[in-house]
């Protein structure tokens, strides 16, 4: 099965939010460009902080995308199911052809136009001062994990359709206020239903699973550096509490998946659906 493996985001300032992920949840700083991008990871989860060279760049600043790391054996088929949904592959470099790029070899777009990169392995960072960095910061990773995604969508049944026909994603959940959860077995993913206008479109945020001994340290070291931590709402059974980074990306925190009720979790026929989301317009 493919594997959500990296996630990037746009950053006015990818130091500093490398070392705020560092500090405060353990992740390790792996790598660093020449032209000021910083990679960290949490020993799984690979995350790309980009910076935003540009104004639309700054426009779009926060969560951008995320990527699948493939078998090399399910790369065929996976790319003719993206060919059954109209959907084509296409070269992210050729906007920075000098970038480094470690964790793409392609990118595509879902049905509501979400990018996702695709490849079968990280790829060398060309710089020697990046791979010496990323060398050196082996010992030891967070005890922090990303383990979910969530996402807006006006029409969380075709995402969930899309990602677990082509990925090989599997559906375990469908709330009555019309949310799919899927999973790729390590990461799950939360299609939440774009109920109003206000709502962003798109990927929104991240949450993180702690070790429950390890849970007060993080919340003292949030509460020295000023961050507020608050509650998000109701149906959501990855999360306990939530906060925002230094650039105001917003971020969960659970120590174990919450149990989600039996009846509101049952998967919801196409009549029943039609009936939630006419109530709740």
């Amino acid at each position: 099965m493919a594997k959500i493996h990296h996630i990037a985001f746009f950053a006015e300032n990818p130091a500093k939010m490398g070392e705020f992920y560092e500090n405060v949840f353990g992740m390790k700083i792996t790598g660093r460009s020449d032209d000021g991008d910083v990679w960290i990871t949490d020993g799984y989860m690979d995350i790309a902080l980009i910076l935003a060279r540009t104004e639309q760049m700054k426009k779009r600043r926060g969560i951008n995308h995320w990527g699948f790391t493939l078998e090399p054996e399910e790369k065929a088929a996976v790319y003719r199911k993206l060919e059954k949904y109209g959907v084509k592959p296409f070269d992210p470099r050729v906007d920075r052809p000098e970038a480094d790029r470690p964790y793409v070899e392609d990118a595509a777009k879902d049905p509501d136009g979400n990018r996702f990169d695709l490849t079968t392995a990280m790829r060398t960072l060309r710089t020697q001062k990046a791979i010496d960095e990323r060398n050196s910061a082996a010992a030891g990773v967070s005890s922090a994990r990303i383990k979910h995604l969530a996402l807006f969508t006006e029409n969380p049944k075709r995402l969930s359709d899309f990602y677990c026909d082509v990925f090989g994603m599997k559906l375990t959940g469908v709330t009555g206020r019309g949310a799919y959860w899927i999973t790729d077995g390590y990461v799950d993913y939360a299609l939440l239903w774009k109920r109003t206008e206000k709502m962003p479109q798109g990927i929104n945020h991240f949450g993180f699973t702690l070790q429950t001994d390890h849970k007060p340290a993080v919340y003292a070291k949030l509460a020295s550096l000023g961050v507020d931590i608050f509650q998000p709402g109701q149906d959501r059974p990855y999360v306990e509490d939530a906060a925002k980074d230094v650039e105001g990306n917003r971020f969960d925190m659970s120590s174990a998946m919450r149990e989600i009720d039996q009846e509101m979790a049952r998967p919801r026929t196409e009549t029943e659906l039609r009936r939630i989301e006419a109530e709740t317009v």
